[in-house]
């Protein structure tokens, strides 16, 4: 039998017996003191208060099973021992039927009466403990529902909590509220890191019994629910005024003194509860002495990288003593605490490194503009000294014509210094011309237009061009008819730069081949030829302005061209052609309904 369960008190047990039996009362009368014998179950009952045992004679108490009854619901725990005699046996079944425990026949003796007396005071015992476990494990039901509720509430309120302090005063605040945790007072010690010490920083709590009366008489007239408790404490949660704010300031430990058992409980990562007259360890008198109570309880505030600080709690107003199921409670507590502060740890981790990012991308973003400032000077610094190369030239040989046809009165070759003259103003003309559509703006209106159509005008300007270099055109068009949305004027004068760039790569003849077709979403164009190339490492330099790999030209014509089809969203690619030459490919966006016919 389990050695924890109740045994009978003998002193104080008491037995009523209900018969008008002589034989058997004698008998009964050697079960010692505590025997009451009536036949009044309901005043006896009435005036012994507690009975642990009833003993009911069937045969000659009148209405026995109704007093069985009775009985059941006077002391529903007390068991009921009937008697009955072998020829009215059933009786006993019906007693037991109503509630009886059960049963001896008589005649009976003393010695077969005891050993079951025992059995029913030890069930009586029984019955009790399984009442008082059945109230006890009520009670922490319904402790576990209030501290799950208690859980959402500060697990809600902590994670609403946007800065340190705020979640600070939601802890004390936890810890001492009526519907929290109930303790009078509550410190909470954060660590320093820089100077590495253990801290006090902010405490809740009242100063004396009066304060504490008139604090909790407020709260039970007002009813404040615990998030506008939260509210009123932040107003004063650093007040220097308040007692438990001065006392709490006095607490300074440096982690160095690892025996000190404030510094033991961090590093331990476990709570701590101490007695009243308990001595333990380095530092208990002078918590002691600032506490002003010898009673209190320990619970660090730690996660597994990170030592934030621990909470000291305890009971100055009612002394109430520190349970067991306090400490365990003020642990789960200590961990969702816990958790709160690595939270707004890692927001500000967070918002430190978002913030260096920030900085860093501005100061990026200011490189950034400061290298294309530059590039876009040294750009204008090569054009000038590009141009003014281009323009020295014929300026030159202008200014020599002139020179010569001053200093001689009459000249011979007049025709052809004349012819030269106007050659070198042709090209003054041709340069102004290319660098004024290079730098000036000018407008752009694109409308519905029709892409073979517009290649077909291009090439025949050019056809005389063509025909004098000796070149063979060969045209491919996928499509009779290709509706783009376009710039006529400024896509045709872009078409007109390829070309011709096509035909000057081609002074001793060769082909030129012009192809057109739909692909995906894009209407694409290809000029290709079979002059001498583009060498690979000046590829990307193509399109730049003043670049050129001919001896003659104003290297604009292709940075026209290209400015023209960005203007368009126009994609231009350049690749080597084979067997010799180069490949131009433009791709127009086109939507998949703007396809023609073939």
């Amino acid at each position: 039998m389990n050695s924890n369960l109740p045994t009978p008190n003998q002193a104080a047990t008491k037995i009523v017996v209900l018969t008008s039996d002589d034989h058997l009362i004698q008998a009964l009368k050697g079960l010692g003191e505590g025997v009451y014998f009536t036949q009044d179950s309901e005043r006896c009952l009435h005036n012994l208060g507690h009975v642990d045992l009833i003993l009911l004679d069937l045969e000659t108490i009148s209405g026995a099973l109704s007093e069985i009854r009775k009985m059941q619901w006077l002391c529903p725990e007390t068991p009921i021992i009937v008697f009955v005699s072998a020829k009215r046996r059933h009786l006993a079944a019906e007693a037991l039927s109503e509630g009886a425990w059960t049963y001896l026949l008589k005649p009976l003796e003393l010695q077969e009466l005891q050993p079951l007396v025992q059995q029913g005071l030890r069930y009586r015992e029984l019955v009790r403990f399984k009442r008082q476990c059945q109230v006890t494990l009520e009670w922490h039901h319904l402790r576990l529902i209030h501290l799950l509720q208690l859980t959402t509430r500060l697990s809600t309120a902590f994670l609403k909590a946007s800065d340190r302090d705020e979640l600070l005063g939601a802890i004390l605040v936890g810890i001492t509220v009526g519907e929290g945790l109930g303790f009078n007072r509550a410190f909470l010690c954060l660590v320093d890191e820089k100077e590495r010490i253990l801290k006090g920083e902010m405490a809740i709590g009242p100063s004396s019994p009066e304060e504490a009366s008139q604090i909790w008489a407020e709260i039970d007239r007002r009813r404040p629910s615990l998030f506008e408790i939260l509210h009123d404490y932040r107003r004063v949660a650093r007040d220097p005024n308040l007692r438990v704010n001065q006392l709490v300031k006095n607490i300074r430990v440096p982690l160095k003194e690892e025996d000190h058992l404030l510094v033991r409980c961090l590093r331990e990562k476990r709570p701590y509860s101490f007695t009243q007259g308990q001595r333990n360890g380095q530092g208990f008198n002078e918590l002691v002495e600032i506490l002003g109570v010898e009673e209190f309880a320990l619970v660090p505030l730690v996660s597994y990288e990170r030592e934030y600080g621990l909470i000291i709690t305890d009971n100055f107003v009612t002394r109430r003593p520190i349970s067991q199921h306090d400490l365990e409670f003020l642990q789960l507590f200590a961990t969702l605490a816990t958790l709160g502060l690595e939270k707004i740890h890692t927001c500000q981790v967070l918002t430190a490194q978002i913030r260096s990012l920030e900085e860093l991308n501005r100061q990026l973003e200011e490189n950034k503009r400061l290298l294309v400032e530059a590039e876009r000077f040294r750009a204008i610094g090569q054009t000038i000294s590009r141009f003014l190369h281009e323009i020295r030239n014929p300026l030159s040989s202008l200014a020599g014509l002139a020179r010569r046809l001053k200093e001689k009165g009459r000249v011979e070759n007049l025709d052809h210094y004349l012819e030269v003259i106007v050659h070198e103003a042709e090209r003054l003309e041709l340069l102004l011309k290319d660098i004024s559509h290079f730098v000036v703006p000018t407008t752009f209106k694109p409308r519905s237009t029709d892409l073979p159509s517009l290649v077909e005008e291009v090439l025949g300007l050019l056809g005389r061009e063509l025909a004098e270099a000796n070149i063979v055109l060969k045209k491919d068009y996928q499509v009779d008819n290709l509706t783009v949305f376009l710039d006529p004027d400024r896509f045709k004068e872009a078409l007109i730069h390829l070309v011709m760039n096509a035909i000057e790569a081609m002074p001793e003849g060769g082909q030129l081949t012009v192809r057109i077709w739909p692909e995906d979403n894009h209407a694409t164009i290809e000029v290709a030829d079979t002059g001498w190339g583009i060498p690979k490492a000046l590829v990307k330099k193509v399109g730049e302005p003043f670049f050129t790999t001919k001896t003659h030209g104003t290297g604009l014509g292709l940075s026209i061209a290209k400015r023209a089809l960005e203007l368009h969203g126009a994609r231009f690619c350049i690749y080597p052609n084979t067997p010799a030459g180069t490949r131009v490919i433009v791709q127009l966006p086109l939507k998949e309904e703007e396809h023609g016919g073939a």
